[in-house]
């Protein structure tokens, strides 16, 4: 994949934060980050997408999969409770919090 070509189209996006692909360009934007081993950078785009964007249930799995990754389950947990409160019944965001360690 050509991550840098990606990441400078989702950055000419985030000049217009009433596009329709504003949320699209924060989640691009984390996933490049993501693949470039920036887990910090990319939990700021994703925290910044589910802001934006709270009814799209995405953003909030790959969050919480960056807290997964570095054994924050609370934070993972917080995240896909959140997402659900914004996406009640989305059966990934349950399945994923189902499957956490228990509090």
């Amino acid at each position: 994949r050509n991550y840098a070509n990606a990441e400078e189209s989702y950055r000419a996006i985030l000049d217009h934060p009433d596009s329709p692909a504003f949320y699209k360009a924060l989640a691009g934007l984390g996933t490049v980050a993501e693949a470039a081993g920036d887990a910090a950078k990319a939990r700021q785009y994703y925290e910044q997408a589910v802001v934006h964007n709270p009814f799209s249930p995405d953003a909030f799995l790959k969050l919480a999969s960056l807290h997964i990754q570095a054994k924050d389950f609370a934070q993972a947990r917080a995240a896909l409770e959140s997402g659900l409160r914004s996406n009640p019944g989305d059966r990934r965001l349950e399945g994923e919090l189902a499957s956490l360690p228990p509090p």
